[in-house]
């Protein structure tokens, strides 16, 4: 008899207990591509919802068959996998490192289910309100038979990772995995029968207790295969109903009596009356796709940086339901003027542009042209831009049209800052410029003799006349007189030093490569703060003198209660690296790439705003 994992009592606490709000929730949340942008790997409809999980805890939820999608925050890191509806409202989902949450009112909040497993899970599956399987890495099969309270590790016979449940009923259920491996049990999962495929399986569906289905196929190193199995007696013998060169299948779902779609890489979806043929359908996206789900005729095919495609028709026709994504690959900088207006540049010309505090942003009517430095929004009005080439751009009607500034520059500029509406600086290569007339003109500045040719990076002003740049092998200058005269200081590292900012008119942090902050309050001796991360730092800002947040590689987000001495992570919930960091009123946002525009509400009790 397998030993039971119990959960007691303290679990049924968590499970009616609404710790993690969807409106309620204190952390990062993303804000646009909208829901999110991290890789869905799971999707599942019930009556009255539907619900897709995925990477770095990504949650969404439509109530409306999937036309639209809302982000559900939580405090979850660990990529989620599988989700199924159990009964009525309650929902379970599972993923890396033995994670089990929950929700009892329809996927709006979760809570963690303390089970002790650490398998990484890939599957969950309830045929009953009381009876279901959960499937991972290592062979791991669990089972329960109290609705998810409980759990009972099963002896699979294999050590591949299985990706695919399916009940036939309360007693027999399929598993399917790599390597081709399809397990089938009779007796609750107590014996399991060991069959072999060609390929590998990554979605198996029944319609009845007889007739089932099963997709996958292998990546190749020249070409991929595409590979789809049918069984007509429970699972005891299967046959290939599809076998060529093509996309790997990773979701299928049934849209109606033996109506199939199956679902995959870069797009591709495949629909069949019957399961005999196979018929490729337009791909509205070039995404992969890892999931399918119906509700009646409404459909929903969700995949890589949150793609989420969408039917009315049984699967007949998909549009792209989020067609934005596939237009920007990456923001630099965002920039507010006020508590409700603000800009963000990015590259490929993209110009996004909100009234609103950033609940909605719209893309400028005639950008100017291709970006890859920063933009510094001056007024809800007057914008300037950096772009290829020492170009400057500026706005003075709210992006609906641009001048060219000449500045005699022919290198890159990389960011800029402005210390009021008249006074900026940029920096780039080798190279100081910086205007007095909100960037209608700009001069260029002469720099220190012992500097030699570098790259500066990042600059900032305290507001009352003095400024900082940074740059590349621990470069630090610094002007008195707003940017017209500057002097070389010693950072004390070699390091490439990303950003820079003050936190009051005294003090100034710098972030940089392999998780570097440095502070000073004289900027001439900088000392190293412990940052807990070896990532690159690339912004850092402050919302009021003791808090602020520093941003970087693979989502990393720190954040600092005590003006930069001490520093501790925060969940952003993604890996997209992260480039630019403002403030509107008390709300931080953060942007980067895969078009990334994070935000966080900042407790209101924090003094001030900047």
């Amino acid at each position: 008899m397998f030993k039971k994992i119990i959960i007691g009592v303290f679990l049924l606490a968590l499970l009616f207990s609404p710790c993690f709000s969807g409106e309620g929730e204190e952390g990062w949340r993303w804000q646009y591509p909208a829901p999110q942008g991290n890789t869905l790997r799971a999707a599942c409809f019930s009556a009255d919802a539907g619900i897709a999980v995925g990477d770095y805890g990504s949650i969404v939820r439509t109530s409306d068959g999937g036309q639209s999608w809302s982000f559900v925050p939580n405090p979850f890191a660990q990529h989620i996998r599988g989700v199924c509806h159990v009964n009525e409202s309650k929902w379970l989902a599972v993923g890396e490192e033995g994670l089990f949450i929950a929700s009892e009112d329809n996927g709006q909040t979760w809570n963690r289910l303390h089970t002790g497993i650490r398998a990484n899970l890939f599957a969950v599956e309830f045929v009953t309100p009381k009876i279901g399987a959960a499937a991972g890495s290592d062979g791991s099969i669990l089972w329960s038979e109290d609705g998810g309270l409980t759990w009972s590790p099963k002896t699979s016979g294999v050590d591949v990772d299985l990706r695919a449940i399916a009940f036939l009923t309360a007693a027999k259920a399929i598993v399917v995995g790599k390597g081709g491996t399809i397990l089938r049990t009779v007796d609750s999962g107590k014996t399991w029968i060991r069959k072999k495929a060609a390929m590998d399986l990554f979605a198996v569906r029944f319609t009845d207790e007889v007739n089932g289905y099963a997709a996958g196929g292998n990546l190749g190193i020249f070409k991929n295969s595409q590979f789809i199995l049918r069984t007509t007696d429970g699972g005891e013998s299967w046959q290939p109903q599809q076998k060529k060169w093509g996309a790997v299948l990773y979701g299928l779902s049934f849209s109606g009596p033996n109506e199939l779609v199956a679902c995959g890489q870069s797009g591709t979806l495949v629909r069949s009356s019957g399961g005999a043929y196979w018929t490729d359908l337009k791909n509205p996206t070039e995404r992969t796709l890892a999931a399918v789900a119906f509700s009646g005729a409404k459909g929903v095919a969700v995949g890589s940086y949150g793609a989420i495609v969408t039917t009315v028709d049984g699967g007949k026709t998909w549009k792209d339901a989020l067609p934005d994504k596939k237009k920007w690959s990456g923001f630099g900088s965002i920039s507010f003027a006020d508590a409700q207006h603000g800009l963000v540049t990015g590259r490929e010309g993209t110009l996004l542009w909100t009234s609103d505090g950033g609940e909605t942003w719209t893309a400028s009517r005639t950008p100017p042209g291709r970006f890859w430095g920063s933009g510094c929004l001056l007024n809800p009005r007057i914008a300037v831009t950096l772009g290829l080439g020492g170009a400057v751009f500026r706005t003075a009607d709210g992006g609906t049209t641009w001048e060219q500034i000449n500045t005699g520059m022919n290198m890159w500029l990389g960011r800029m800052n402005f210390a009021d509406e008249r006074v900026g600086v940029a920096v780039g290569y080798s190279a100081i410029v910086s205007t007095e007339d909100g960037g209608k003109t700009w001069v260029r500045r002469t720099l220190p003799r012992d500097i030699g040719e570098c790259r500066l990076i990042d600059v900032a002003s305290n507001g009352r006349g003095r400024w900082l740049a940074v740059g590349q092998m621990g470069v630090i200058l610094a002007s008195k007189d707003n940017g017209k005269t500057w002097t070389g200081e010693q950072s004390g590292t070699t390091r490439w030093l990303q950003a820079v900012a003050w936190s009051d008119p005294r003090t100034a942090t710098i972030v940089g490569e392999d998780g570097l902050i440095l502070q000073s309050v004289d900027w001439r001796r900088w000392s190293e703060r412990k940052s807990g991360t070896t990532r690159r730092l690339d912004a850092v800002g402050y919302l009021t003198p003791s808090m602020g947040f520093a941003i970087g590689e693979f989502g990393t987000i720190l954040r600092t209660d005590d003006g930069g001495k001490t520093w501790k992570p925060e969940n952003s919930h993604t890996s997209n690296h992260l480039y630019g960091l403002s403030f509107a009123g008390a709300r931080a946002f953060a942007v980067g790439w895969s078009a990334t525009i994070l935000t966080r509400q900042i407790d209101s009790t924090a003094e001030g705003s900047k």
